[in-house]
């Protein structure tokens, strides 16, 4: 008997989900502000927004990475992160100096400062509430106010999303207070810390907050202010060498690190990295870094450098997976800001999505019928082999019969697969893809 089988053989290049970010840097120019996109998965840079007779204070994308929130003196814009172009303007008469979203995105928490009733500047602090649904401040809090006025610092929120957290300076005193706000029960708390802090940061244990602070005049001695968010306490302070105002927070509970910029007496920059476990300071030499971000993964790390030979100013990447206790700076300089000579850096704000990388497929597919015959029938057997893909990143290679998954072949195995009990006259199209997941 002749067995006949029609066999098309099929070589797939497979796409693998690749995590990217689009990098958003903020920078004001003599009068304008400008707003830079950086493409990690295409590495291409342009220009998302130029901010006529704006000032931007800081900038911040919305979880989905759907939307930009820039923050100015009066105003708040909102722009359509896929089209840059403004979908709201809300009008505050206020001074957005920080925001912060909460873990669903449907509320936005902005921290103000602005006149008083008589219209006098900078005299009290407002904690605005934002409805991301329909972009409008639901809510305006009022946290402080006094004649001689204060200034809007930093802002976080607990990963749980139920207390809101911000700090400002009194000009009474000139120290720092931090504000604990309770989402859901609309209380407020307020705590004076005994030296001066413009910067907090939440860590993704959902109970701790950083404050780095400096003591006022004679003492100078700047550390970090420790706080328990649970039950409300200073745990401790994490005693600093050198003068900062900057934070930033690894997100990913795997890597606890914060980071934090500095220069020493002779301009050389730094940047410390503080094990929050053990509240160790290792320091590494660095270029000069400023305004630190990393993005939601905790994977990458991107810092402005005011080097005077890479103006105007350029950002690096920090690949953090490597060693997370260790910097390492792209070289060369990963991409410079579209923006004039001499601008003033703002912040860099982040938002990760999907791509796909392609992987290349493996070679020379070939068939062999085989008839391993029995005594009351016989078996049609067949038998595929390829060569290895050129990717050296490939761990599998998943088979497929008729559109179907069949099995998945680890590249350390022989790489072939018997593909027992075909029907004879039957058509099969089998396809092979290489995987590195």
């Amino acid at each position: 008997m002749k067995f006949l089988l029609n066999l098309l053989l099929i070589l797939s290049l497979n796409f693998c989900q690749l995590q990217a970010d689009d990098v958003y840097v903020a920078t004001n120019g003599f009068k304008d502000g400008y707003i830079t996109l950086y493409d990690t998965l295409t590495n291409t840079t342009s220009l998302f927004k130029k901010l006529p007779s704006f000032v931007i204070n800081k900038i911040a994308v919305n979880p989905t990475g759907t939307l930009l929130y820039v923050l100015g003196n009066k105003t708040i814009r909102i722009y359509d992160t896929g089209t840059s172009q403004l979908k709201k303007e809300i009008i505050t008469n206020l001074t957005s100096r920080s925001i912060v979203f909460n873990p669903g995105g449907t509320k936005a928490y902005v921290n103000m400062e602005g006149p008083d009733q008589q219209g006098n500047p900078q005299k009290k602090i407002v904690l605005g509430i934002l409805d991301t649904s329909s972009n409008d401040i639901e809510n305006y809090i009022d946290i402080y106010q006094n004649i001689t006025g204060a200034n809007a610092g930093g802002i976080t929120i607990t990963q749980g999303g139920q207390s809101v957290y911000l700090i400002y300076q009194s000009f009474i005193d000139s120290l720092t207070n931090l504000v604990k706000f309770n989402t859901i029960s609309n209380t407020i708390n307020t705590t004076k810390l005994d030296a001066t802090g413009f910067e907090i940061v939440a860590l993704p244990d959902n109970k701790t907050l950083y404050i780095p602070v400096t003591r006022q005049p004679p003492s100078t001695e700047t550390f970090i202010a420790v706080f328990n968010a649970e039950n409300n306490t200073r745990e401790s302070n994490i005693n600093l060498n050198f003068y900062t105002t900057q934070i930033a927070a690894n997100p990913n509970p795997n890597i606890p690190i914060v980071y934090l910029p500095y220069s020493d007496i002779d301009d050389n920059g730094y940047i410390a990295l503080v094990d929050t476990r053990t509240k160790a300071i290792n320091s590494f030499t660095h270029i000069d870094v400023n305004s630190p971000a990393v993005n939601p993964s905790g994977d990458r790390l991107y810092t402005f450098t005011s080097d005077p030979f890479s103006l105007p100013n350029t950002v690096i990447i920090d690949n953090l997976t490597a060693n997370p206790n260790t910097i390492t700076p792209s070289t060369p300089l990963s991409f410079k800001v579209i923006t004039p000579d001499f601008s003033t850096i703002v912040n860099i704000s982040i938002a990760e999505k999907g791509g796909k990388v392609g992987v290349l497929p493996p070679r020379h597919l070939k068939n062999k019928i085989i008839k391993n015959r029995f005594l009351t029938q016989t078996d049609i057997v067949n038998h595929l082999t390829w060569k290895a893909s050129l990717d050296p990143s490939v761990s599998s290679y998943f088979v497929y019969r008729d559109d179907e998954f069949i099995i998945s072949i680890p590249s350390t195995s022989i790489l072939e697969f018997n593909d027992h009990n075909r029907k004879p006259g039957k058509e099969y199209i089998y396809s092979l893809i290489a995987v590195n997941e």
